[in-house]
């Protein structure tokens, strides 16, 4: 009879633990390389984003504020107008329950001309990430850079969980929308995805445990 209830409450409780799952890969850049992202730049451009250690940036040596944390960044730099995105996909797990986004941007409109735009958003999978409509949009700006000086990084952090279906893929976008000299850097992205997994998945291995438990308990007797 013990056993019996030892295996119930070991299975309910298995059921309702929530798993936390970091669900980007290399989302500080830190392999120095754009390794777990892709880079996709509009046919004529002449710029990209580039991951870097550098505070400037790597084509125009425009000066940035550097890494946000760690050693390496990733900044967009052109000669020429273009849009260019770096964008990684990810699958909502099933039983999500919270997701929690972050990530640090900034903008540097060089000469201040106005008409470009750096923005950190969601996309539904399979999208065209260089024309889609996002699903949100976590961060817009053209942001001179006043007296000449970088602009700092703006710190995101938000539970996105309400706008992804769990088991579908979405993808994660920063895009650099230019028609002047302008540079868009990010760092540090994170989504800590809350899930709870089906009860039925973890039962097994609950029970186990629980008999495991209660057979030491009584050999020690």
């Amino acid at each position: 009879m013990k056993a019996r209830l030892c295996i119930i409450l070991c299975g309910l409780s298995a059921g309702f633990a929530a798993n936390a799952t970091q669900l980007f890969t290399n989302g500080g850049f830190e392999t120095g390389d754009t390794t777990g992202w892709v880079l996709t730049d509009s046919v004529g451009s002449s710029g990209s984003f580039f991951v870097t250690s550098a505070s400037s940036t790597p084509l125009t040596g425009n000066p940035t504020v550097g890494p946000g944390g760690g050693t390496y960044y990733a900044v967009s730099d052109q000669f020429g107008p273009g849009s260019y995105a770096l964008t990684q996909s990810f699958v909502d797990p099933v039983g999500t329950i919270s997701a929690i986004l972050s990530f640090d941007v900034f903008t540097n409109d060089v000469f201040g001309l106005g008409g470009s735009l750096g923005e950190v958003d969601l996309l539904a999978g399979g999208s065209n990430v260089l024309t889609a409509t996002p699903i949100s949009v976590f961060y817009s700006a053209d942001t001179f850079d006043v007296g000449g000086a970088p602009n700092p990084y703006v710190h995101i952090s938000l539970d996105i969980s309400s706008l992804m279906t769990p088991g579908q893929t979405y993808i994660i976008r920063a895009i650099d929308t230019d028609t002047a000299p302008f540079n868009v850097g990010v760092d540090d992205f994170s989504l800590i995805a809350s899930s709870v997994p089906e009860p039925g998945t973890l039962l097994p291995v609950a029970a186990a445990a629980c008999l495991l438990s209660l057979s030491k308990k009584r050999a020690g007797r």
